[in-house]
This record gives structure tokens, sequence and C-alpha cells, in this order.
């Protein structure tokens, strides 16, 4: 924790940036944040939770994110990447329907893009609890 508040401190008090999935490494990496926000004096809205469903989204995720993130009074914003991964499977010649590496990591890369992406725009500190957000993954 401490760690985390002179991180947002030395670099000038920016928001931060999560991926929210609803499951359990987001959801600590949200509460630090929030936390942290709080100890800085700082409202739990400068912290931005950015939930990206896709293929694999449960519903059980999907409302837990959202409940998560309105239960904590952060910004909250949703992109669903689906459209974008389907465009990148695509251009690669990749079957959605085969679900191996490029599959799970194809989602993953988007993800990430986009949380830095707002991160630069926001004036923030990406963060994200998994760099997979494996917790949209439906079980097979």
């Amino acid at each position: 924790m401490a760690g985390r508040i002179e991180g947002l401190a030395v670099r000038g008090n920016p928001s931060a940036v999560i991926g929210i999935c609803g499951g359990l490494d987001s959801t600590l990496a949200l509460l630090v944040a929030v936390e942290a926000m709080r100890q800085l004096g700082r409202p739990a809205t400068d912290v931005y939770g950015v939930t990206m469903p896709c293929f694999g989204t449960s519903d059980r995720t999907y409302n837990n994110s959202w409940e998560l993130m309105r239960t904590l009074g952060i910004s909250c914003k949703e992109i669903n990447i689906k459209e974008a991964v389907s465009l990148h499977f695509s251009d690669i010649g990749h079957e959605s329907s085969i679900h191996d590496g490029t599959y799970e990591n194809s989602q993953a890369r988007e993800r990430t893009q986009i949380l830095m992406d707002i991160a630069n725009s926001e004036g923030g500190l990406r963060q994200c609890g998994k760099g997979n957000c494996s917790g949209h993954r439906r079980p097979e």
C-alpha cells in the first residue's frame, strides 16, 4: 500500500486506470487504488475502472465488475472489445473457435492497449491486477 501511495505522489498524483474483470486480482488492485486515493485525500472518482467484455465474459464476472465499481464510487467505463478482437482475428486469419494462445493473448493485448490509451488521455497511471484479466474467461 505504501508503495502505491508513494508512486502516485511521486508522479504528481495522477489518476489510476484499472482493468476490472470481476476476478480476484483486479478486485485487489482496485481496492488498493481506492484506499491509496483515500489516504492521499483524493476522491474515489480519481480511479477509473474499465471493464472490457469479450468472447468469454460470463454474466457473473460482468455483473461483479459493475457492482464493485458502483459500490466503490469510482469512475466507470465499459468498452466491449469483441468487434476489435474479431477484426484482428480476421486480419491474421485466425478462427475465433480455436481457443489457443492467440485467442487468449489477442484479448489481453487489446485490453492492455485500451488501458494504456485511457491512462495517457486522462493523465493517469495504468494498473491492472493481472495482465490478461483472465477472469473474463468463461470456463469450458
